[in-house]
């Protein structure tokens, strides 16, 4: 009984790992969805400035200047958000990892634990009524001293 409760302990505990797995990865999701949404922000800011100076007819090498600094910043803030992405990724595969690892020794414990209690608990050790010889009465009715059948196992 304790193996079957911890077995379905243990299964349980899988099946929250499983459900934590499943927010990170939900995590992971919308990380990405961010930065896309901040590289959208991003451009349509230079298309605006670009825009703003045409509008006021800003010199051509002043334009040109501001766009390569706005480009560089922009590229800059985008490689810093592909780091952060894998940084995350990087972090999000290695806690699957240790999830599945845990869930898997949980299991194996458990099993573990199961087949012990089971094997403890199938075999009990009686005396015989003809010889007092200390058998096994679960694995045969007859003893296995006097190889006699007993009929009245004596506790």
């Amino acid at each position: 009984m304790v193996g079957l409760l911890s077995l379905l302990l243990s299964l349980l505990l899988l099946l929250l790992l499983l459900w934590l797995l499943w927010l990170l990865l939900l995590l992971l999701l919308l990380s990405l969805l961010l930065l896309l949404l901040l590289l959208l922000l991003l451009l349509l800011l230079l298309l605006l400035l670009s825009l703003l100076l045409n509008i006021a007819v800003v010199a051509v090498v002043v334009v040109n200047v501001v766009v390569v600094v706005v480009v560089a910043v922009v590229a800059v803030v985008a490689v810093v958000a592909v780091v952060a992405v894998v940084v995350v990724a990087v972090v999000a595969v290695a806690v699957v990892v240790v999830v599945a690892v845990v869930a898997v020794a949980v299991v194996v414990v458990a099993i573990v634990a199961v087949v012990e209690v089971g094997g403890v608990s199938s075999c009990c050790c009686c005396r015989c009524c003809c010889c007092r010889c200390c058998c096994c009465r679960c694995c045969s009715r007859s003893c296995c001293c006097c190889s006699r059948y007993c009929c009245r196992w004596v506790g």
